[in-house]
């Protein structure tokens, strides 16, 4: 895949906040690996990881919108837009991580 750096960084923060095991696991990775257009698949996969789970006083869970996570997607996504005024990179992210890292708890990607 090929990406400037200024989506290299949105991509970079992107990966922290919701966590290496799941970015490594995420559709959004997966499209970017198959050659998929990366402003596309940005502007689709971002906004799926902008929700919380809340548990209700009957128990029952249910998944909302995160205003904060939503606006830090927004920010992602404008960083991943903006143009590079010098050549792309290849980025390579084939990462291997292991599986017994603990997974940021709450997020979903619903």
């Amino acid at each position: 895949m090929r990406l400037n750096q200024k989506q290299n960084i949105a991509l970079v923060s992107f990966a922290f906040d919701i966590g290496r095991t799941n970015f490594i696991k995420s559709k959004f990775l997966q499209r970017l690996n198959s050659g998929e257009d990366p402003v596309k698949v940005a502007e689709k996969e971002m906004f799926k990881w902008v929700y919380v789970t809340e548990i209700g006083p009957n128990g029952q869970q249910k998944e909302v919108l995160n205003e904060s996570l939503n606006k830090q997607r927004m920010r992602e996504l404008a960083k991943f837009k903006e143009r590079e005024e010098f050549d792309e990179f290849d980025y390579t992210l084939g990462v291997e991580f292991s599986d017994d890292e603990n997974v940021n708890q709450g997020y979903s990607s619903s």
